[in-house]
């Protein structure tokens, strides 16, 4: 009986047709990948800063504070950024958008002084003049935790407890 198919004829017998067909999606896929993307620039380059935030409300948390202010009504604001230090030499910055009128800045470990400072800043870059404000968190859940923490031995182990 003969095979109906022979082998030999067969475009799969040889290997050239699918290795220029991978050599033809590579090119394709490199080549639409290598064009250059011009950066995003802002529309509108000025040199005015916005003004500043107004009537500054401050409310203690444990480990943080609640800062709630009015906006400056300026077109082009972007955000509000507050600068601060939670302990001797470490400064954290916390940013808000246009959309929100408050902010919580945490990681205070301590009921000390800190001031913050608030800036506006719009979508040129910006920055309003500073608005000073001083708060004093109240003492931090990690710090509460750490003062109740008693412990009592137990076969083979502890057994460590909180308030």
């Amino acid at each position: 009986m003969k095979h109906l198919i022979n082998r030999s004829d067969s475009r799969f017998a040889s290997p050239g047709w699918w290795i220029s067909g991978v050599w033809m999606i590579l090119v394709i896929a490199l080549g639409a990948g290598c064009h250059q993307d011009s950066p995003r620039l802002s529309i509108d380059h000025d040199k005015i800063p916005p003004g500043p935030v107004s009537h500054v409300q401050v409310e203690n948390l444990p480990g943080a504070a609640r800062l709630t202010y009015f906006l400056p009504d300026d077109s082009d604001l972007l955000q509000v950024e507050a600068d601060y230090e939670i302990r001797p030499g470490v400064t954290q910055q916390m940013t808000k958008s246009m959309y929100g009128n408050s902010m919580v800045l945490e990681g205070f470990r301590d009921t000390g002084v800190h001031a913050v400072e608030l800036y506006a800043v719009d979508r040129s870059g910006n920055k309003s003049s500073v608005v000073n404000v001083t708060v004093s968190p109240l003492t931090s859940p990690v710090v509460q935790v750490y003062d109740s923490l008693s412990y009592t031995p137990n076969f083979g182990g502890i057994v460590v407890d909180f308030k």
